[in-house]
């Protein structure tokens, strides 16, 4: 193996990437939830009524007349890595009054996960006419939920205020989260020197946007191995090694939500 190559190659390689986050498609309903006090327009469940990807209701949707009821509706959290940790949910309603003339009507969103339900959100004051149109997205910001596999999620509305009645014809709802990131891959570990001090090479593959950075561990026996350092890019070079020595590496990803996969195990010999 040609040393001086190796080593070169090292300084090729890029930096790790920040921590982002990622971003569901717009999720529409995909049953009832427990607030089912809205009434459908037409026969069906009340979700099959508001899960369009369109905002397009003048018959399809779901009406209220009782200031304070509310209508939920599952949201499938399958796109949603298991164990991925939910920062924002945002929550877009098609909506208007129910019905026309003087008044009012304000209406407002929310979510439950894990059967613990958020504070009512977005006010929509809701102007005169009665064709659904898209409002503005709610964000429910700053949050930390964790996804198992057994997680469920629900977003709702809520007439909160007003004479005028709220219909609402589809909900949308687009889910930011972090994961654990991709394992890195192709670890490729060997002897090289500076000519004065030998060290063992690494360098590997990196698969993912979403690291904060990557675990280095190394063992003496390629069974117990231990933290050696923490890196922002894909090579580390080990000069604390002694002849006569083999030492084993193996890398892992890791940002806030936790740690990736292992590379496969390699090993240098002094």
């Amino acid at each position: 193996m040609n040393k001086t190559y190796s080593f070169m190659v090292l300084l090729l390689l890029g930096f790790g990437a920040s921590v982002e986050a990622a971003t569901t498609t717009s999720l529409y309903p995909s049953g009832d939830g427990v607030h089912t006090a809205w009434t459908p327009s037409t026969a069906g469940t009340h979700a099959v009524l508001v899960d369009e990807s369109t905002c397009n209701g003048t018959t399809d949707y779901v009406s209220e007349t009782t200031v304070g009821d509310r209508d939920s509706y599952t949201v499938s959290l399958a796109s949603v890595p298991a164990g991925a940790v939910i920062t924002n949910i945002a929550v877009t309603p098609c909506a208007s009054r129910n019905s026309t003339g003087a008044g009012s009507a304000t209406l407002n969103v929310f979510y439950r996960f894990d059967g613990v339900q958020s504070a009512d959100a977005g006010a929509y004051s809701l102007p005169t006419g009665t064709t659904p149109s898209v409002r503005a997205t709610t964000n429910f910001g700053s949050l930390a939920l964790t996804k198992t596999a057994s997680s469920a999620l629900e977003v709702g509305v809520v007439y909160s205020a007003g004479t005028k009645g709220v219909r609402v014809s589809n909900v949308a709802t687009v889910i930011t989260y972090t994961a654990v990131p991709n394992a890195p891959t192709n670890l490729f570990a060997v002897a090289s020197s500076t000519g004065t001090s030998s060290f063992a090479a690494l360098f590997w593959t990196d698969n993912s946007s979403d690291e904060t950075g990557f675990k280095v561990e190394r063992s003496l026996d390629g069974v117990n191995f231990s933290l050696l350092t923490t890196r922002t890019v894909a090579n580390y070079n080990d000069f604390a090694v002694s002849a006569g020595n083999t030492y084993y590496y193996r890398i892992t990803a890791y940002n806030t939500v936790g740690n990736s996969a292992y590379t496969t195990v390699k090993s240098v010999t002094f």
